[in-house]
């Protein structure tokens, strides 16, 4: 691997990452399974004795994997989600995330290999043969109120992320962060997917979580609009 940092992209990470941002996503973890979450933190430790004190890492019981995002970031220092910027239909929203997930059945989610990309970022990816992002973002294509999906291939988690555009010192310091980096051993490991977590947030991390409804794969979700804003805290 050869880093190829972008500065103008980790400043921006830096910024959103330290805004608040209030927003509603679904993910999967907070936490992941423990053998996860144990090889995460097993990573994070060899990664800062490769760059000790320039990444900010994620606690395990934050470590997550986005589905899609309802509503991205309304970057603003209050107040929380209202209800006028939920779908005008919240009856249909509900019902549609009820019945989508109850017909979705537990798959497996695997993370296979690492990458410190271009924006700082330090994350685990894997693979989505099922497509099951694309079959969820499909559920919430008929509310016109919903942000569309981002990269709905891959699965992403993140470990953390550079707390600086410019974390080496000389060439020297990076070539032995590349000959490190090489040598990890680079899976973050294999989790069944049983729930997914619709989540109102504070901040991009889901370090603040302001409410947070599950959603049960193939078993029945009954919730109401009203249980929705409720368990959510919108108002």
């Amino acid at each position: 691997m050869t880093v190829k940092l972008d500065p103008e992209k980790v400043q921006t990470t830096l910024a959103k990452n330290q805004a608040t941002s209030f927003g509603l996503t679904l993910v999967i973890g907070l936490p992941c399974s423990q053998p996860i979450c144990n090889r995460a933190t097993q990573l994070q430790a060899q990664i800062e004795a490769l760059l000790p004190g320039r990444c900010r890492w994620y606690a395990p019981d934050h470590l997550h994997a986005t589905v899609t995002a309802p509503l991205r970031g309304r970057y603003r220092a209050g107040p929380p989600l209202q209800r006028p910027e939920l779908p005008g239909d919240l009856g249909g929203f509900a019902a549609a995330l009820n019945r989508g997930f109850a017909e979705l059945q537990p798959f497996p989610l695997e993370l296979d290999r690492l990458l410190l990309a271009s924006n700082g970022l330090v994350l685990a990816l894997g693979q989505d043969p099922g497509h099951v992002r694309q079959q969820i973002a499909q559920y919430l294509t008929p509310f016109p109120e919903i942000d569309p999906p981002q990269d709905p291939d891959g699965w992403h988690v993140t470990l953390g992320h550079l707390e600086t555009s410019a974390p080496f010192a000389t060439d020297a310091e990076q070539l032995r962060f590349e000959v490190g980096w090489n040598e990890l051993q680079k899976a973050l490991g294999r989790m069944t997917v049983e729930q997914v977590w619709l989540v109102h947030y504070a901040n991009r991390t889901l370090t603040e979580i302001i409410g947070r409804v599950p959603l049960l794969l193939g078993r029945p979700n009954v919730f109401s609009a009203d249980v929705l804003l409720n368990e959510l805290r919108i108002g």
